[in-house]
């Protein structure tokens, strides 16, 4: 199963000799196998952030990846249930091995945050897939958007951690939605919601017109701007661990943290946003 989650050789070992000898019950959560879902055992635990290291237990974390990975099997029967291809089915679960390489680099040891944990039940669920480049995840309408009624199909666009929005695989990955949800997994979904830190419109205006970020952006139309302001913008840029310490690892990977270091030196905080594509109705007729 590690295979379908997207880990190498190397990994693989390293997980196994990492898999504790007994079955681990430190894990916040357990796996509803009937409604694919991760539930958590009691209902009022605290859920920790990886944003804290404060809060973050080894051994807690260690379950969450092993549950989530041991259960791994039955969301791939699920889809394939559904007559999912192969390559969309192992191109979703890859988030797993993505979000367990993020946890490696932030506390240098094998574990999934319980934060990770709920995102990944979406995917468990089957309502989000990877189709190319970006994730497509099946909800309903949550904010107010003339024309349509709160409550519509949508489908929500997430970037996958660590990935650079090329214009043309990012047109390929809309095409592949459009496909996707026509013939394979029909869902008349009314319109694509991009709800994001990288919709920040201060932020935006410290690119350049060539920035890949401000093309994709340009894709939607915006329907609101969240005034809150966090650090989620450092955390997604530079890493967690940069986030909690204000310690940013030198020479810079990305033009993107050359720009970002003097407002991230300076703890200037960001906003969000939320863009909207409205899908034309005609390609369900």
């Amino acid at each position: 199963m590690y295979q379908y989650a997207g880990f190498n050789a190397e990994e693989i070992v390293e997980l196994e000799r990492e898999r504790p000898a007994k079955k681990l019950n430190e894990s916040l959560f357990s796996f509803n196998n009937e409604h694919m879902q991760f539930e958590l055992i009691d209902a009022f635990a605290p859920v920790a952030s990886t944003d804290s290291v404060n809060t973050v237990d080894i051994l807690q974390n260690k379950a969450h990846f092993f549950l989530v990975i041991d259960n791994l099997p039955y969301a791939i029967r699920n889809m394939q249930t559904k007559n999912i291809p192969e390559d969309i089915i192992r191109a979703t679960f890859s988030d797993i091995s993505c979000w367990y390489r993020y946890h490696k680099r932030e506390f240098d040891y094998c574990g999934l945050s319980p934060r990770i944990v709920e995102w990944l039940s979406i995917h468990f669920e089957g309502k989000l897939y990877q189709l190319g480049l970006l994730q497509f995840e099946i909800a309903s309408l949550y904010l107010e958007v003339e024309g349509l009624l709160i409550g519509a199909p949508i489908l929500k666009v997430d970037i996958p951690e660590g990935r650079t929005l090329l214009s043309d695989l990012c047109d390929q990955s809309f095409q592949q939605a459009e496909s996707f949800f026509m013939d394979i997994l029909p869902y008349k979904f009314q319109a694509y919601i991009f709800d994001s830190w990288v919709y920040d419109q201060d932020f935006l205006q410290l690119l350049p017109e060539s920035s890949n970020i401000r093309k994709f952006v340009k894709r939607f139309s915006p329907v609101r701007q969240n005034l809150e302001k966090n650090d989620e913008i450092y955390q997604r840029i530079f890493g967690g661990r940069a986030a909690r310490t204000g310690i940013v690892d030198r020479p810079f990977r990305t033009s993107l943290q050359k720009t970002m270091y003097p407002f991230f030196k300076e703890n200037i905080l960001f906003g969000s946003g939320v863009g909207i594509i409205l899908n034309d109705p005609q390609n369900y007729s």
